[in-house]
């Protein structure tokens, strides 16, 4: 949902959305709910420009789907990072992230 508002022009909502459903998902203490915003937020602020957080978000994600053993939410945020680093210049990196990629 934060990626749609904010390719429709809706950066202030998208930008709200995002912390109200990070905070709210840090008062449940839900591992699960935290990866799956680092995860939306990392969207969110690649679509603004802002790669290097973005990569914070989706690695900080990915630690926290390995310690739950979320392996689908592993593989997109893993993917996302791939794509991410990619657009960053960071080839040696992705292609790392992408050599490790495979969970079963």
């Amino acid at each position: 949902m934060i990626p749609v508002m904010s390719a429709q022009g809706f950066h202030r909502y998208a930008e709200l959305f995002s912390e109200t459903t990070m905070q709210m998902s840090q008062e449940l203490q839900s591992k699960e709910a935290i990866a799956v915003c680092s995860q939306a937020r990392s969207l969110y602020l690649a679509a603004k420009g802002f790669l290097t957080q973005s990569e914070e978000q989706l690695k900080s994600a990915k630690e926290i789907c390995e310690a739950t053993g979320d392996t689908k939410l592993w593989n997109e945020c893993n993917t996302l990072l791939c794509h991410t680093l990619h657009a960053m210049g960071k080839f040696k990196e992705e292609h790392s992230c992408a050599a490790g990629a495979v969970r079963v």
